[in-house]
Order: C-alpha cells, then sequence, then structure tokens
C-alpha cells in the first residue's frame, strides 16, 4: 500500500520542501514506504527518469547530504556522496556524475542503472518498499 506525499512524515520539515523542490522542477521522488519501525523518512533518491541519485538528512539538525548512484560493487558501493550541503544544483550534478576525481581510478567498477525502470526491478534497496511520486 502507498502512502500519499501529502501523508509521509519527514525527519524535518526542511527535508520535505527539499523534495517538494525537486518535484516542482520536474524529477521524481523514490521515497521508501513508512514501516512500524521506519515513520520518518530521512532518504529519498530522486531521478530525470534516466538518471538516479540519492538524498540524505541522518538527523533533522544535519545538512542533507546528496549522493550519486550506480549499481553495488565490492569495490566502489552503491554511490559516492559529493556533498554535505543540499543545492538544486548540485542535485543536477549528482544525477550525472559517474565518479568523481577523487575516485577516478575506480571509474571502470562503475556501473550506471541504464533508467529508473532498471534501479527499481533491480531490488537493491528491498529493505524498504520503494514508491515513486508522482503517480507515474
Amino acid at each position: 500500500m502507498k502512502t500519499e506525499f501529502e501523508n509521509l512524515q519527514f525527519i524535518s520539515e526542511y527535508f520535505k520542501k527539499v523534495l517538494q523542490e525537486l518535484m516542482k522542477n520536474g524529477f521524481t521522488l523514490i521515497i521508501p514506504e513508512p514501516t512500524k519501525t521506519f515513520r520518518k523518512t530521512n532518504y529519498a533518491y530522486f531521478s530525470d527518469g534516466d538518471k538516479i541519485a540519492y538524498l540524505q538528512q541522518e538527523s533533522k539538525y544535519r545538512e542533507i547530504s546528496i549522493s550519486s548512484v550506480h549499481k553495488p560493487s565490492k569495490e566502489v558501493g552503491t554511490g559516492f556522496r559529493l556533498s554535505d550541503e543540499y543545492s538544486l544544483e548540485m542535485a543536477k550534478q549528482a544525477l550525472v556524475i559517474i565518479c568523481p576525481t577523487w575516485a577516478i581510478n575506480s571509474r571502470n567498477h562503475v556501473i550506471k542503472y541504464e533508467n529508473l525502470k532498471e534501479f527499481m526491478k533491480s531490488g537493491t534497496q528491498s529493505w524498504h518498499q520503494l514508491n515513486i511520486y508522482p503517480e507515474e
């Protein structure tokens, strides 16, 4: 069952406003469904339909971090943290970056998802049901 966006609880009002800004700018949000033990959302993915990136606010007193997203790899994980301060420009950069300069020697291990559909089918984030906002 999917909770409507308006009924989701977020770690902070600021995190909710950032997600709303992304939607207003045409991005699709991929947000975990709340559970009994995970009521307040503190992370989300966002996409332009093809490329995917990630936002997280570890506590309501911290900034929102932005990361790239790629297929899981033993060598380079599932993405690179690019910034600890949210901005719309940094969010756009997170979608297109393959590998930051400090990790360029690991470039061969980075394989991006073909598109949002492949990411959703991959099941790599299966610890929470992920829902797409706005509706497709």
